[in-house]
């Protein structure tokens, strides 16, 4: 009879991957055929000058580190968009760079969506979890940002990637447990190994206790006392002035050949600062030697924290560690869903998942060091940099109900009402029947509470931030669109209740339908404006318009300048008034004069109406064109 476990492994079978393939295959047909539809979001050129910078980085260019705002975040994913843009403009007649960007960022949904689709066959069976995942992927706030993202939608990508193989490396690792039958399984840990340290030899003992406690001396000295750092500062002075031993006289004269050009004080800054940024890279290090020492001569303890072949023989490990380190670098916040796969690993193996999350974390540190430039000096000091320039963002002014609000002034239902209103209605309707379903199923399958606490923490954890902390959030919830999975993939449990308790087999495919149509029509008459989705418990966008935020990308001045190369006769040059990106691509060469042009000398003006109206008729304009999706106008061309 098949474990639990085996049914897990199950899951990943070719069979159980088939729905997705298919679903994956329709979503590549829809990024092809619709890819190169959508406007340019306000900073995606300079994300994606920011990218290209940084892999000149890797060939020697100091371009990357003028620009500005480093500390923000990585550029792994503006690398990879900067890669992938070039290569679709390339190779896909009528593609303009811009469109291979959002081609490449829907690349990521479709990560997105098969990740997601994974996490859902761990809460019900494949036939709900396809379900669940073609509502995911027909969510028009998902699909709308699928396309234009450049940060929410890899950060959303990468999170749930790496949540996923990092519960399937912890599964994998219970594999390795001891059997109910073997002795270790009984015997605690501390026993065992102090039994194995009676039985070393002195000579041993001596060695050991040795060993560990220069480690641990170094480690605490790289830490705090600073004494190998004061060493270093002076053998670099002596080696200044000629009176260092021969072996490190000989390596500096090697490397600083005309010393006596520059001066000492370069020389000692330029150690500091390399030495700082390898001071708790190096005392971990020391730690982990002392670990695998104190592990060679005690197998017991090898065993208990897992350092072992068969814990770090395990793909899903390294696949994971590799993703988190990229998650952390598009955004530092994901060390949360790291610290989600640790909590996961140490409930299914207890200590046996100290090396192995050493090692994960490890590779994650690495990953993200190699992919952020801005790292390469100080590691660690910079690392908190960046998080302290996270946690100190200043406050956005936000448009919510019709009135502007900052993150102290804003309603505390602030982030619950938006998530309400952009999501589906059946959605939100199958989310919260599957959180009651969770409950339920908390007394009736106990093994599955480690799951529903993550997914619970997932949630509340950023709501918490929003809520209570008055995290800074802008641009309704588009800062919290890795939170959205975990609510969605609760739907898997309402759909898996109708598959096997309907009496008629057509029952749940009737429920499936109709719980996916509103997305799928609201996706085709918002095209390309998907993102600016509100479900009909506000009025939909009409209700909506001059209430919340829509545009706020301002994707529709695309529309606005192609109307205008129709309109607009030559000769009159236009004047923009827009958050706008890089939209000369879709203009006349003489639509958009290089220099300033002042609103009393423009004869057509086209504006963004981000977030409230912009009404130039007091000007003695008038309206000749309006991109607008029901009353919602989003960009307006305006004539003299």
């Amino acid at each position: 009879m098949k474990s639990r476990l085996d049914h897990v492994f199950d899951r990943t079978s070719v069979r159980d991957a088939l729905p997705l393939v298919i679903l994956l295959i329709v979503g590549l047909a829809i990024g092809l055929s619709f890819g190169n539809d959508y406007g340019v979001t306000y900073d995606e050129k300079l994300n994606a000058t920011n990218g290209a910078a940084a892999l000149r980085a890797y060939q020697g260019s100091d371009e990357y580190f003028g620009l500005p705002a480093l500390p923000d975040h990585g550029p792994v994913y503006f690398m990879i968009m900067s890669l992938g843009s070039d290569f679709i403009e390339d190779h896909l007649d009528g593609w303009s760079r811009s469109d291979g960007r959002h081609l490449t960022h829907f690349f990521m949904f479709m990560l997105a969506t098969a990740s997601f689709y994974s996490l859902c066959l761990r809460l019900a069976g494949r036939t709900a979890a396809w379900m669940a995942s073609v509502l995911f992927f027909t969510q028009p706030l998902l699909l709308g940002y699928g396309f234009i993202s450049q940060k929410d939608t890899p950060f959303m990508a990468f999170f749930l990637a790496t949540f996923v193989t990092g519960l399937a490396a912890g599964d994998r690792l219970t594999r390795h447990l001891p059997s109910p039958g073997d002795r270790r399984f009984t015997q605690k840990p501390g026993a065992h190994i102090l039994s194995e340290w009676h039985r070393l030899a002195p000579g041993a003992k001596a060695f050991l206790i040795g060993t560990v406690l220069v480690l641990s001396l170094l480690a605490v000295d790289l830490i705090w006392l600073g004494t190998f750092h004061r060493l270093g500062e002076s053998l670099i002075t002596s080696a200044y002035a000629g009176r260092a031993p021969a072996l490190l006289q000989g390596a500096f004269d090697l490397f600083a050949s005309d010393a006596h050009k520059t001066p000492l004080t370069y020389y000692v800054d330029q150690y500091r600062s390399h030495a700082l940024g390898l001071r708790l890279p190096l005392a971990a290090l020391a730690f982990v030697a002392a670990l695998m020492v104190s592990s060679a001569f005690l197998p017991s303890l090898r065993d208990s924290i897992g350092l072992k072949r068969s814990s770090l023989s395990n793909p899903a490990l390294w696949i994971s560690a590799l993703l988190l380190g990229a998650a952390v670098c598009v955004r530092q916040l994901g060390v949360f869903v790291g610290g989600l796969v640790s909590l996961y690993l140490l409930e299914r193996v207890r200590s046996r998942a100290v090396f192995p999350l050493i090692a994960y974390w490890g590779l994650a540190a690495i990953v993200t060091y190699i992919t952020w430039p801005y790292l390469w000096s100080a590691p660690v000091e910079k690392f908190v940099e960046s998080f302290r320039w996270a946690a100190g963002f200043p406050s956005y002014d936000v448009f919510f109900e019709g009135r502007w609000v900052t993150a102290q002034t804003r309603p505390w239902y602030y982030l619950p009402k938006l998530t309400a209103l952009q999501l589906t209605e059946p959605a939100v309707l199958l989310s919260l029947i599957g959180a009651g379903l969770v409950i339920r199923r908390l007394r009736t399958k106990p093994a599955d509470r480690i799951l529903y606490l993550l997914l619970a923490l997932w949630i509340g954890v950023p709501a918490f931030g929003v809520m209570v902390l008055d995290m800074t959030v802008y641009s309704n919830i588009r800062h919290l669109l890795f939170m959205l999975p975990a609510v969605l993939a609760l739907t898997a449990l309402p759909f898996a209740w109708l598959v096997s308790h309907a009496r008629r087999a057509w029952l749940p495919w009737v429920a499936f339908l109709l719980a996916i149509l509103p997305g799928i029509a609201t996706i085709l008459y918002l095209h390309p404006y998907e993102y600016i989705y509100l479900n009909s418990l506000t009025g939909g966008v009409s209700g909506g318009f001059e209430r919340y935020e829509l545009d706020h990308e301002c994707t529709s001045v695309r529309e606005g300048i192609e109307a205008a190369n129709q309109i607009i006769p030559s000769g009159s040059p236009m004047l923009l008034i827009a958050m706008a990106g890089d939209v000369r691509q879709y203009a006349r060469p003489d639509l958009l004069p290089p220099g300033e042009i002042s609103i009393d000398a423009a004869q057509y003006v086209l504006v963004c109406n981000w977030p409230e109206t912009i009404d130039l008729s007091e000007e003695g304009f008038r309206t000749v064109y309006a991109v607008r999706r029901g009353n919602a106008i989003l960009s307006a061309l305006w004539q003299r």
